[in-house]
Protein backbone atom coordinates (compact mmCIF):
# COMPACT_ATOMS: atom_id res chain seq x y z
CA UNK A 1 0.00 0.00 0.00
CA UNK A 2 1.75 3.29 -0.97
CA UNK A 3 0.06 5.69 1.48
CA UNK A 4 0.45 9.17 1.08
CA UNK A 5 3.46 10.65 0.48
CA UNK A 6 4.52 12.62 3.41
CA UNK A 7 7.70 12.61 5.47
CA UNK A 8 6.90 10.81 9.25
CA UNK A 9 5.67 13.43 12.10
CA UNK A 10 4.66 16.24 9.40
CA UNK A 11 1.90 17.70 8.79
CA UNK A 12 0.52 17.88 4.99
CA UNK A 13 0.67 21.15 2.80
CA UNK A 14 2.68 22.17 5.56
CA UNK A 15 4.29 25.16 3.54
CA UNK A 16 0.10 26.37 3.92
CA UNK A 17 -0.33 27.51 7.19
CA UNK A 18 -3.73 28.58 8.09
CA UNK A 19 -4.39 27.89 11.60
CA UNK A 20 -2.22 27.27 15.24
CA UNK A 21 -4.50 27.31 17.88
CA UNK A 22 -4.28 26.92 21.47
CA UNK A 23 -7.86 26.59 22.43
CA UNK A 24 -10.73 24.59 20.77
CA UNK A 25 -12.15 28.60 21.11
CA UNK A 26 -10.19 29.56 18.81
CA UNK A 27 -10.04 26.84 15.95
CA UNK A 28 -13.62 27.40 16.39
CA UNK A 29 -14.21 31.00 15.25
CA UNK A 30 -11.14 30.84 12.78
CA UNK A 31 -12.79 28.34 10.82
CA UNK A 32 -16.24 29.68 11.13
CA UNK A 33 -15.13 32.47 9.60
CA UNK A 34 -13.48 30.71 6.30
CA UNK A 35 -15.09 26.87 6.16
CA UNK A 36 -17.71 25.47 7.79
CA UNK A 37 -18.62 25.51 11.56
CA UNK A 38 -16.89 23.07 13.46
CA UNK A 39 -16.97 22.14 17.21
CA UNK A 40 -14.19 20.46 19.12
CA UNK A 41 -13.97 19.00 22.28
CA UNK A 42 -11.60 17.09 24.43
CA UNK A 43 -12.43 13.15 24.93
CA UNK A 44 -10.75 13.46 27.92
CA UNK A 45 -11.31 15.90 31.04
CA UNK A 46 -7.56 17.49 30.53
CA UNK A 47 -6.83 16.48 27.08
CA UNK A 48 -4.58 18.84 24.90
CA UNK A 49 -6.35 21.30 23.06
CA UNK A 50 -3.86 22.11 20.39
CA UNK A 51 -5.13 22.17 16.86
CA UNK A 52 -2.78 23.05 13.21
CA UNK A 53 -3.99 23.07 9.86
CA UNK A 54 -3.04 24.36 6.80
CA UNK A 55 -5.10 25.06 3.64
CA UNK A 56 -4.26 24.94 0.20
CA UNK A 57 -7.32 25.69 -2.92
CA UNK A 58 -8.05 24.31 -6.35
CA UNK A 59 -10.70 26.19 -7.99
CA UNK A 60 -13.08 25.37 -5.89
CA UNK A 61 -12.17 22.26 -4.16
CA UNK A 62 -10.19 22.92 -0.60
CA UNK A 63 -7.69 20.58 0.70
CA UNK A 64 -6.88 20.33 4.38
CA UNK A 65 -3.53 19.31 6.54
CA UNK A 66 -4.92 18.41 10.33
CA UNK A 67 -2.97 18.09 13.46
CA UNK A 68 -4.59 17.40 16.74
CA UNK A 69 -2.39 17.14 19.80
CA UNK A 70 -4.42 14.57 21.68
CA UNK A 71 -7.88 12.74 21.32
CA UNK A 72 -10.52 14.84 20.49
CA UNK A 73 -14.25 14.86 19.14
CA UNK A 74 -15.40 17.23 15.48
CA UNK A 75 -18.67 17.55 15.04
CA UNK A 76 -20.56 20.01 12.51
CA UNK A 77 -23.94 21.72 11.65
CA UNK A 78 -25.34 20.74 7.99
CA UNK A 79 -23.17 20.43 5.47
CA UNK A 80 -23.16 22.51 2.47
CA UNK A 81 -20.06 20.33 0.85
CA UNK A 82 -18.80 17.00 0.51
CA UNK A 83 -16.10 16.46 3.44
CA UNK A 84 -13.47 13.81 3.02
CA UNK A 85 -11.78 12.70 6.11
CA UNK A 86 -8.14 10.60 5.25
CA UNK A 87 -5.83 9.48 8.33
CA UNK A 88 -2.69 9.75 8.11
CA UNK A 89 -1.32 9.09 11.65
CA UNK A 90 -4.40 7.81 14.40
CA UNK A 91 -7.84 6.54 13.39
CA UNK A 92 -11.03 7.94 13.84
CA UNK A 93 -14.36 6.80 14.95
CA UNK A 94 -17.44 7.79 13.42
CA UNK A 95 -21.07 6.38 12.64
CA UNK A 96 -23.91 3.51 13.90
CA UNK A 97 -22.70 1.04 11.42
CA UNK A 98 -20.52 -1.68 13.36
CA UNK A 99 -18.17 -1.57 9.47
CA UNK A 100 -17.55 2.00 9.46
CA UNK A 101 -17.22 2.92 13.22
CA UNK A 102 -12.87 2.76 13.29
CA UNK A 103 -11.34 4.24 10.11
CA UNK A 104 -7.39 4.11 9.88
CA UNK A 105 -4.89 4.71 7.50
CA UNK A 106 -6.02 3.13 3.90
CA UNK A 107 -9.22 4.22 4.25
CA UNK A 108 -11.39 7.52 4.21
CA UNK A 109 -14.28 8.83 5.85
CA UNK A 110 -16.97 10.56 3.67
CA UNK A 111 -19.77 12.71 4.99
CA UNK A 112 -22.20 13.84 2.20
CA UNK A 113 -24.32 17.28 1.91
CA UNK A 114 -27.26 17.52 3.94
CA UNK A 115 -25.36 15.33 6.89
CA UNK A 116 -23.20 16.49 9.45
CA UNK A 117 -19.80 15.63 10.65
CA UNK A 118 -19.83 13.41 13.60
CA UNK A 119 -16.05 12.00 14.55
CA UNK A 120 -13.71 10.99 17.54
CA UNK A 121 -10.11 10.88 17.39
CA UNK A 122 -8.49 8.13 19.48
CA UNK A 123 -4.72 9.89 20.11
CA UNK A 124 -3.08 12.58 18.99
CA UNK A 125 -3.48 12.64 14.81
CA UNK A 126 -2.82 13.81 11.65
CA UNK A 127 -4.85 13.64 8.48
CA UNK A 128 -5.82 15.74 5.09
CA UNK A 129 -9.39 16.42 4.20
CA UNK A 130 -10.82 17.79 1.27
CA UNK A 131 -13.66 19.84 1.05
CA UNK A 132 -16.23 19.73 -2.29
CA UNK A 133 -18.75 22.31 -2.01
CA UNK A 134 -21.84 20.52 -3.16
CA UNK A 135 -22.43 23.51 -6.00
CA UNK A 136 -18.85 22.56 -7.37
CA UNK A 137 -19.83 18.68 -7.55
CA UNK A 138 -23.68 19.39 -8.84
CA UNK A 139 -21.79 21.28 -11.87
CA UNK A 140 -19.41 18.64 -12.77
CA UNK A 141 -21.85 16.65 -12.92
CA UNK A 142 -24.45 18.84 -15.02
CA UNK A 143 -21.13 19.52 -17.14
CA UNK A 144 -19.42 16.13 -17.42
CA UNK A 145 -22.26 13.86 -17.93
CA UNK A 146 -25.53 15.80 -18.80
CA UNK A 147 -26.92 14.90 -15.22
CA UNK A 148 -29.14 18.29 -13.42
CA UNK A 149 -28.77 16.98 -9.49
CA UNK A 150 -32.17 18.52 -8.04
CA UNK A 151 -30.99 17.21 -4.91
CA UNK A 152 -27.44 16.62 -3.02
CA UNK A 153 -25.54 13.99 -4.14
CA UNK A 154 -24.60 11.18 -1.48
CA UNK A 155 -22.14 8.65 -1.06
CA UNK A 156 -21.51 5.67 0.80
CA UNK A 157 -19.59 6.69 4.20
CA UNK A 158 -16.14 4.81 3.65
CA UNK A 159 -13.61 4.73 0.73
CA UNK A 160 -11.13 1.94 0.67
CA UNK A 161 -7.96 3.56 -0.89
CA UNK A 162 -6.04 0.25 -0.96
CA UNK A 163 -8.32 -1.48 -4.16
CA UNK A 164 -9.92 -0.86 -7.30
CA UNK A 165 -10.59 2.49 -7.85
CA UNK A 166 -9.73 3.94 -4.47
CA UNK A 167 -6.27 4.02 -5.49
CA UNK A 168 -7.13 6.39 -8.31
CA UNK A 169 -8.54 8.60 -5.79
CA UNK A 170 -5.78 8.54 -3.60
CA UNK A 171 -3.19 9.00 -6.15
CA UNK A 172 -4.69 11.79 -7.94
CA UNK A 173 -4.55 13.27 -4.16
CA UNK A 174 -0.67 12.63 -3.79
CA UNK A 175 -0.50 14.46 -7.23
CA UNK A 176 -1.88 17.71 -6.65
CA UNK A 177 -0.34 17.14 -2.90
CA UNK A 178 3.13 17.41 -4.68
CA UNK A 179 2.27 19.78 -7.43
CA UNK A 180 0.71 22.25 -4.36
CA UNK A 181 4.21 22.02 -2.60
CA UNK A 182 6.37 22.67 -6.03
CA UNK A 183 5.85 26.29 -6.00
CA UNK A 184 6.84 26.02 -9.76
CA UNK A 185 4.39 23.76 -10.75
CA UNK A 186 1.55 23.66 -13.30
CA UNK A 187 -0.97 23.81 -10.76
CA UNK A 188 0.48 26.86 -8.80
CA UNK A 189 0.89 28.57 -12.27
CA UNK A 190 -3.08 27.66 -12.33
CA UNK A 191 -2.64 26.33 -15.57
CA UNK A 192 -3.74 22.75 -14.61
CA UNK A 193 -5.95 23.81 -11.73
CA UNK A 194 -9.20 23.07 -13.15
CA UNK A 195 -7.63 20.11 -14.92
CA UNK A 196 -6.68 18.46 -11.78
CA UNK A 197 -10.18 19.70 -9.94
CA UNK A 198 -12.03 17.97 -12.79
CA UNK A 199 -9.97 14.91 -12.81
CA UNK A 200 -10.17 14.40 -8.89
CA UNK A 201 -14.37 14.69 -8.87
CA UNK A 202 -14.49 12.31 -11.59
CA UNK A 203 -12.42 9.55 -9.71
CA UNK A 204 -14.45 9.96 -6.94
CA UNK A 205 -17.76 9.98 -8.48
CA UNK A 206 -16.12 6.40 -10.44
CA UNK A 207 -14.32 5.22 -7.47
CA UNK A 208 -17.22 5.48 -4.66
CA UNK A 209 -21.02 4.55 -4.95
CA UNK A 210 -23.13 7.02 -4.18
CA UNK A 211 -27.11 8.20 -5.66
CA UNK A 212 -25.94 8.95 -9.14
CA UNK A 213 -23.79 5.95 -9.39
CA UNK A 214 -26.18 4.24 -12.02
CA UNK A 215 -26.71 7.32 -14.07
CA UNK A 216 -23.08 7.53 -14.19
CA UNK A 217 -22.43 4.05 -15.42
CA UNK A 218 -24.86 4.72 -18.17
CA UNK A 219 -23.31 7.94 -18.82
CA UNK A 220 -19.37 6.52 -19.03
CA UNK A 221 -20.02 5.60 -22.81
CA UNK A 222 -20.94 8.53 -23.98
CA UNK A 223 -18.61 11.10 -22.01
CA UNK A 224 -18.33 13.97 -23.90
CA UNK A 225 -14.95 15.42 -25.30
CA UNK A 226 -12.96 18.36 -24.00
CA UNK A 227 -13.42 20.31 -26.38
CA UNK A 228 -17.59 20.32 -25.49
CA UNK A 229 -16.96 20.67 -22.12
CA UNK A 230 -14.50 23.44 -23.07
CA UNK A 231 -17.22 25.08 -25.04
CA UNK A 232 -19.68 24.76 -23.09
CA UNK A 233 -18.22 26.46 -20.19
CA UNK A 234 -17.13 29.24 -22.42
CA UNK A 235 -20.61 29.65 -23.43
CA UNK A 236 -21.70 30.22 -20.30
CA UNK A 237 -19.13 32.55 -19.14
CA UNK A 238 -19.56 34.86 -21.89
CA UNK A 239 -22.92 34.55 -22.23
CA UNK A 240 -23.92 37.43 -22.77
CA UNK A 241 -21.46 39.22 -25.04
CA UNK A 242 -20.46 36.05 -27.40
CA UNK A 243 -21.17 37.32 -30.89
CA UNK A 244 -19.35 34.90 -33.29
CA UNK A 245 -18.94 31.58 -33.12
CA UNK A 246 -15.00 32.18 -34.03
CA UNK A 247 -14.30 32.80 -30.15
CA UNK A 248 -15.36 29.08 -29.89
CA UNK A 249 -12.72 27.73 -32.52
CA UNK A 250 -10.45 29.94 -30.45
CA UNK A 251 -11.61 29.02 -27.49
CA UNK A 252 -11.59 25.28 -27.70
CA UNK A 253 -8.70 24.76 -30.27
CA UNK A 254 -11.13 22.88 -32.88
CA UNK A 255 -12.76 23.35 -35.78
CA UNK A 256 -16.05 25.04 -36.53
CA UNK A 257 -16.96 21.70 -38.48
CA UNK A 258 -16.07 19.53 -35.18
CA UNK A 259 -18.09 22.41 -32.68
CA UNK A 260 -20.95 21.49 -34.87
CA UNK A 261 -20.74 17.82 -35.10
CA UNK A 262 -20.38 17.29 -31.48
CA UNK A 263 -23.03 19.87 -30.60
CA UNK A 264 -25.34 17.65 -32.96
CA UNK A 265 -23.83 14.63 -31.26
CA UNK A 266 -24.59 15.05 -27.51
CA UNK A 267 -27.19 18.51 -27.23
CA UNK A 268 -29.22 17.68 -30.17
CA UNK A 269 -28.78 21.03 -31.61
CA UNK A 270 -26.18 23.49 -33.00
CA UNK A 271 -23.47 25.66 -30.82
CA UNK A 272 -25.37 28.80 -31.98
CA UNK A 273 -29.00 27.74 -31.40
CA UNK A 274 -27.59 26.33 -27.86
CA UNK A 275 -26.03 30.20 -26.96
CA UNK A 276 -29.85 30.98 -28.07
CA UNK A 277 -31.61 28.61 -25.78
CA UNK A 278 -28.88 29.41 -22.79
CA UNK A 279 -30.13 33.57 -23.61
CA UNK A 280 -33.39 32.68 -23.64
CA UNK A 281 -33.18 31.19 -20.21
CA UNK A 282 -31.18 33.92 -18.72
CA UNK A 283 -33.64 36.23 -19.64
CA UNK A 284 -36.59 34.35 -18.49
CA UNK A 285 -34.63 34.20 -14.75
CA UNK A 286 -34.29 38.15 -14.78
CA UNK A 287 -38.36 38.27 -16.21
CA UNK A 288 -38.89 36.17 -13.06
CA UNK A 289 -37.06 38.38 -10.48
CA UNK A 290 -38.24 41.89 -12.02
CA UNK A 291 -40.41 44.35 -10.49
CA UNK A 292 -43.26 44.85 -12.95
CA UNK A 293 -43.33 48.51 -14.08
CA UNK A 294 -39.68 49.09 -13.27
CA UNK A 295 -38.16 46.75 -16.36
CA UNK A 296 -39.59 46.40 -19.81
CA UNK A 297 -39.14 43.56 -21.87
CA UNK A 298 -36.98 45.07 -24.57
CA UNK A 299 -34.63 46.61 -21.94
CA UNK A 300 -34.30 42.36 -20.65
CA UNK A 301 -34.24 41.11 -24.04
CA UNK A 302 -31.79 43.72 -25.52
CA UNK A 303 -29.43 42.64 -22.68
CA UNK A 304 -28.86 39.20 -23.78
CA UNK A 305 -28.50 40.08 -27.27
CA UNK A 306 -32.29 40.04 -28.51
CA UNK A 307 -33.06 43.48 -30.29
CA UNK A 308 -35.91 42.65 -32.41
CA UNK A 309 -38.59 42.22 -30.19
CA UNK A 310 -41.05 40.27 -32.50
CA UNK A 311 -38.61 37.55 -32.53
CA UNK A 312 -37.47 37.63 -29.28
CA UNK A 313 -41.35 37.05 -28.02
CA UNK A 314 -42.12 34.38 -30.86
CA UNK A 315 -38.43 32.54 -29.62
CA UNK A 316 -39.19 32.84 -26.30
CA UNK A 317 -43.12 32.00 -26.02
CA UNK A 318 -42.09 28.67 -27.89
CA UNK A 319 -39.73 27.34 -25.52
CA UNK A 320 -41.43 28.30 -22.51
CA UNK A 321 -45.14 28.27 -23.60
CA UNK A 322 -45.95 31.88 -22.60
CA UNK A 323 -45.15 35.44 -23.35
CA UNK A 324 -41.90 37.08 -21.89
CA UNK A 325 -45.00 39.76 -21.45
CA UNK A 326 -46.61 37.13 -18.84
CA UNK A 327 -43.52 36.22 -17.54
CA UNK A 328 -42.60 39.80 -16.51
CA UNK A 329 -46.59 40.23 -15.04
CA UNK A 330 -46.10 36.97 -12.87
Amino acid sequence: MQGFLINKGEIPLASYEFLDAKTHAEAEKALANAVEPRRFSSTKRFGAQGIKVTKYQLASIQIYGLYFNGPLNISSDTLQSVNIIYPVQGKLRTGSDIRDRTIGCGKARIDSPGGRVAVEWDTRSTSIVTRIPKDTLNHYCNQLYDIDTHSSIQFAPTLDLTEKAGISVQNILNTILAEAENKHSLVNQGTLVNHFEELFITALLNAQPNSLSEALYDRNRQVKPFYIKRAVDYIHENVAGLTMLSELVEATGVSLRTLQNGFAKYYNTGPSNFIKQLRLRKAREELKSASHGETTVADVAAKWGFYNPCSFSQNYKKMFGESPSATLRR
